[in-house]
């Protein structure tokens, strides 16, 4: 049973079919999804990368980029934390890639057992950290409720910077930075992002940080796009610019692992 439910006059559906050159079934679908003007359409059909946002509008990200870079410099033991659904480990995955990369890094990662651990951080995962010698711990798709084990962590002497796309608890995490666009009062300008998505936004933070071209990133979109459409999230904004992206990689040039999927 199809239950059609929109609130604007046929008129309007008239006039953006007009000014679109659309059929009318097309601009109704358009205004179901408040596309209702030239620009939003382009926008809608052609998602342009240079249309992202800056990844400076987060609060919290000269300090993320900040403190990451001053890992990289000193050539300090990174700990990449992610979680074992498909976006924490694409997350997990992206970040490890890129910053493997780099002169002076030592990283490594940690996905944990969804059966023995559960999700998110563990008070013994982080012990563990501490005893292999982690100085900075990076969370993906995980960490804004994690109070008591990034406590933990600072004890310990671990810095933590979280990356998390979660609704957060009344009491933040003592995160040296937290990445997260639904924290309260947050001024990005976007709140969907995916783990990946927001993952991604720290790598383009950091590259502007080390005057890197930001192009190099799109190699890794098909990760943004995998972890993306298996968080399910909306695909409009920039979730739209990266999945598109992201499948014509997937599509016409994917790496080892994804063609070995395919």
């Amino acid at each position: 049973k199809w239950v059609i439910d929109y609130d604007y006059d046929e008129k309007i559906v008239g006039d953006i079919a007009r000014e679109l050159a659309v059929p009318e079934i097309m601009a109704r679908i358009l205004l179901n999804r408040q596309v209702d003007s030239f620009e939003k359409a382009y926008q809608f059909f052609r998602p342009d990368l240079e249309n992202l946002h800056d990844p400076f509008l987060f609060e919290d990200m000269e300090k993320s980029v900040e403190r990451l870079h001053q890992a990289l410099q000193n050539g300090e033991n990174i700990l990449i934390y992610g979680d074992y659904d498909v976006d924490g480990v694409s997350s997990a995955a992206l970040l490890y890639l890129v910053l493997s990369r780099m002169v002076g890094s030592k990283v490594t990662y940690y996905i944990p057992d969804r059966m023995t651990e559960g999700y998110g951080l563990s008070s013994k995962s982080i012990r563990e950290a501490a005893e292999n010698g982690i100085s900075l711990i990076v969370t993906v798709d995980c960490g804004v409720t994690a109070v008591e084990e990034i406590k933990l962590a600072k004890e310990l002497g671990m810095d933590t910077i979280v990356c998390d796309h979660h609704q957060p608890a009344e009491e933040l995490p003592p995160a040296v930075a937290i990445l997260d666009p639904k924290i309260p009062g947050s001024k990005y300008p976007f709140s969907e992002l995916a783990g990946v998505g927001v993952a991604f936004k720290l790598l383009q933070g950091l590259y502007h940080k080390l005057e890197f071209p930001g192009a190099e990133l799109d190699d890794y979109l098909d990760l943004v796009a995998i972890g993306s459409c298996a968080d399910i999230v909306p695909l409009v904004d920039e979730n739209r610019i990266l999945v598109r992206h992201g499948l014509d990689k997937i599509n016409y040039n994917p790496r080892f692992g994804v063609r070995a999927l395919l």
